[in-house]
């Protein structure tokens, strides 16, 4: 008698082969991920500091975001439509010199919430990004 399907034997082996393969994809997968938000967050900071350097040479102060928004007109900048940051705020510092902008961008990842803040000069134009996860 010839048996055509497999013996209890090899299924067996085959999902251990499945078992460890996904043991080891998933930390990868859950890295790139990782840096998709990072990267969602930082464009998201730099197209905000891009548009206050263009506000700021127009009118010769930063422009000020109080509460939390999706979309502002003066900056002309959407995050509405963003995966995971959708809101953000933005703070200026007249009483130092050089003045300081602080650029607050505020996410959701499975119920965890993100925050990236960019801090910017005005003399120099130069910022550092700031996470918290």
């Amino acid at each position: 008698m010839k048996n055509n399907g497999f013996t209890r034997i090899e299924l067996f082996i085959v999902i251990l082969i499945l078992a460890a393969l996904s043991i080891v994809a998933l930390p990868i997968y859950r890295g790139y991920l990782n840096k998709a938000i990072y990267s969602e967050g930082e464009a998201l900071l730099v197209s905000l500091f891009d548009a206050e350097k263009i506000y700021y040479s127009e009118f010769g102060t930063f422009y000020e975001i109080q509460s939390p928004t999706g979309y502002d007109e003066a900056l002309d900048v959407n995050a509405v439509d963003n995966k995971i940051f959708q809101t953000y705020s933005v703070k200026v510092n007249n009483d130092q010199q050089p003045k300081t902008l602080t650029i607050t961008v505020y996410g959701q990842d499975k119920g965890k919430e993100i925050v990236f803040t960019l801090t910017g000069e005005e003399e120099s134009g130069e910022y550092s990004i700031n996470s918290k996860i």
